[in-house]
This record gives structure tokens, C-alpha cells and sequence, in this order.
């Protein structure tokens, strides 16, 4: 087998001291058959690999060497990941020495994992992950409904807080494991997973807070200290923080001057798949309430301004659209870890709401209706 690299890297040179150890991954499976090709994906300083191999008598394996700290690969069957935009046959595992050892019943994807101090804590995760996944099977997100069916707002906007619901549960099932594991870097993997995730801050910071400072102190434990300390800087209850933009036509937009009406303040991008779903919801808002105390000013964090004044114009936005591409210093000013994003104001100047969309949006601004 020959680990290929995926892209064209200018090699360094490594000193022949440095520590490598050997990992070998033997799987079987009855649904794997001979001829099958099974690939191991992978990053390691910041390249990406690619492993390949052939199963013979329903038996797979890998072999290869890893130096520093153990990490996370996947395996997938049949498909290129180079290539493939969707593997759904895929399965993760921690890259460590010694035999990691890989059963599957029937598909890859539900194969139990092992052999490994940190594969063995990585299947007791996917143990505890497994009643949610039975609990919810075959639930459907907005993404499954058909074009017929996104017309019904009201079935749009159930289907999206069931969506939240299941997802806030299952980020405090995986949270509450790392705080049951408070030793394993696969419970700091879990905590960096959701360090960008805002609703689940308060969670996030206390299963960090459980973790042995020695995974604190790691680098990946910094990020997540500074990724808490970061959306911690804004919080419901605080006053805004003013700052000025330029607009469409180059004019200069001060938040504050906007202050006596409700403000919602929407961090977004033209390449934010997520972001530019949620702009039919926020024109019905303005649409709807633009035209008395409710305003909205939308910041794009887009580097090329082109492409933001081509997506504002595609999503046809009528709005106050600003643009923040100078090291998005607004967006950090404002916790912003991940988008969208967006802040409620009201008009005190009092954040209210944070990281509303959808339905969630909407119940919000009919709730305060009568001030609007």
C-alpha cells in the first residue's frame, strides 16, 4: 500500500530522530467483499493523505506510521473521498499505535471500533450516541423537504425547530460525555467540535472546565479557551457596541444611528450556504415589520466585495447591507465564531436575543409585535 499525498506540497525535511509510531487497522465484515476498496483519509500537519487497500475473504487492512499525537482518519468503502462529494459508507477512528481493530455487522458506517486506548473511549461515545440515533431515525431536516412542501411556512418552520431540538440534544449527549471522560482527548475533541456552536456556550465552557489541565493547557485546549473567551465577550443583556461601515454606495453607516428602534444585526457571506437560505425569511420580517420599529442591518465578512454586492443583488435585499472585509474586526467585536450569526438589539441598545433564524425568528418578532 502507498500513502499518497492529495495535493502537490513542497516537502520538508524532517530529522531522522524524530519518534514514528506503527499503527496497523485490521477490519472484517460480512458485507465486505473480496475486490472491495477501502480508503484511509487523513490530515497530518496540515496535509492530507491518502491510504488504499483491497478486501480479500471480507478482511481489510492498513498499515502506517504516525509521529506526534494521535489523530482522527476515516475509512471509506468504495468511494473515493477525493473525488466523492457525499460518502455516506464511512467510518472515523484514531490514528495511535498498536491494532486498532474495525467489526462491522453490516455497514461500515455502523462498525464498532476498538483495540486502542483512544478507539476504545471513541466506541463508548458512539455507545452512548446510539439511543438518540434510534430515538431519531428517519427524522427529516429542512434540507429533506421537497420544493412543493418548503412552500408551507408553518411545516418549514416545525421542521426546523425539531432540527435545533434534536441538535441541542445531541451536543449536550456528546458535552456530557466529555465530562464523564474528563481524562480522554477524545472528550477534547468533542468540546473543540462545538466551541464555535453559540447556543451551546455555557456547555461547552463547563465540559471544559471538567477536562485535567493538562488537556486545558494543550493546544487544542487553548483554542478552546479562546473560541469560550471569544463568545463570551457578548452576552444578552449587554449594551451594543457601536462601529461604522461603509454601505453599498461607499457611505459611511453607524450603527448607533439606528438606537430607538429594534435592531436586528445578521453576520453573513455570500459563500454561507446556511446564510443565504435564511434571507427568504428575514424579507418576509422586513417586509412585514421594515416599515415601522424594526430594522436590520446585515455585515457580510465577504474578503471580495464583488461577491457581495453580486449576492446581495441574486437575493434581492433591500436592507441596510454593510460590509466588514478589513479583518472582520465588527464580527469579532461582536463574539461571531461561526455563520450566520446575528444579535437582536432593542432600543435601549440592550442585546435581547442571540442567533435567532427561522421560526425561532419569527415567534421572537411576534412576541414584541406590539412595539414593532
Amino acid at each position: 500500500m502507498k500513502v499518497i499525498p492529495i495535493m502537490v506540497a513542497v516537502f520538508a525535511i524532517v530529522s531522522s530522530m524524530q519518534a514514528q509510531s506503527t499503527y496497523t487497522i485490521k477490519g472484517n465484515g460480512k458485507l465486505i467483499q473480496d475486490g472491495d476498496k477501502l480508503y484511509l483519509m487523513y490530515r497530518q500537519k496540515g496535509q492530507s493523505y491518502l491510504d488504499s487497500t483491497v478486501a480479500k475473504n471480507h478482511r481489510f487492512s492498513f498499515k502506517g506510521t504516525i509521529s506526534g499525537e494521535p489523530f482522527t482518519a476515516s475509512i471509506y468503502r468504495n468511494e473515493n473521498p477525493q473525488f466523492a462529494d457525499i460518502v455516506r459508507e464511512s467510518l472515523g477512528v484514531y490514528l495511535e499505535p498498536g491494532t486498532i481493530v474495525v467489526n462491522s455487522k453490516d455497514t461500515l458506517k455502523g462498525a464498532t471500533v476498538g483495540g486502542t486506548p483512544l478507539n476504545n473511549t471513541y466506541q463508548l461515545l458512539q455507545n452512548k450516541m446510539q439511543p438518540f440515533r434510534h430515538k431519531y431515525h428517519g427524522a427529516r431536516n429542512v434540507d429533506d423537504l421537497t420544493a412543493e412542501e418548503r412552500k408551507d411556512t408553518a411545516l418549514v418552520h416545525a421542521t426546523e425547530k425539531a432540527e435545533i431540538k434534536r441538535f441541542k440534544e445531541r451536543v449536550q449527549i456528546e458535552l456530557d460525555f466529555a465530562k464523564e471522560h474528563p481524562n480522554s482527548p477524545v472528550s477534547l475533541d468533542v468540546i473543540v467540535r462545538y466551541s464555535g456552536v453559540r447556543m451551546m456556550i455555557d456547555e461547552v465552557e463547563k465540559a471544559y472546565n471538567a477536562l485535567l489541565p493538562t488537556l486545558q493547557s494543550s493546544e487544542k485546549g487553548k483554542y478552546v479557551h479562546g473560541m469560550i473567551l471569544k463568545t463570551n465577550e457578548i452576552k444578552v443583556g449587554q449594551a451594543m457596541r457601536d462601529f461604522t461601515l461603509k454601505d453599498m454606495e461607499g457611505n459611511i453607516v453607524q450603527l448607533s444611528a439606528f438606537k430607538g428602534q429594534y435592531i436586528l444585526l445578521d453576520f453573513w457571506a455570500s459563500w454561507c450556504k446556511p446564510c443565504r437560505e435564511e434571507h427568504p425569511n428575514l424579507k418576509k420580517l422586513f417586509e412585514q415589520y421594515g416599515a415601522g420599529n424594526f430594522k436590520i442591518v446585515s455585515v457580510s465578512i465577504d474578503e471580495r466585495k464583488n461577491d457581495w454586492l453580486a449576492a446581495v443583488a441574486k437575493d434581492q435585499l433591500t436592507w441596510t447591507q454593510l460590509l466588514d472585509n478589513t479583518g472582520t474586526a465588527v464580527a469579532k467585536m461582536y463574539g461571531v465564531t461561526s455563520i450566520p450569526s446575528n444579535v437582536l438589539i432593542n432600543p435601549q441598545g440592550i442585546i435581547i436575543k442571540k442567533d435567532l433564524k427561522g421560526g425561532a425568528l419569527v415567534d421572537e418578532l411576534t412576541s414584541i409585535s406590539a412595539n414593532l
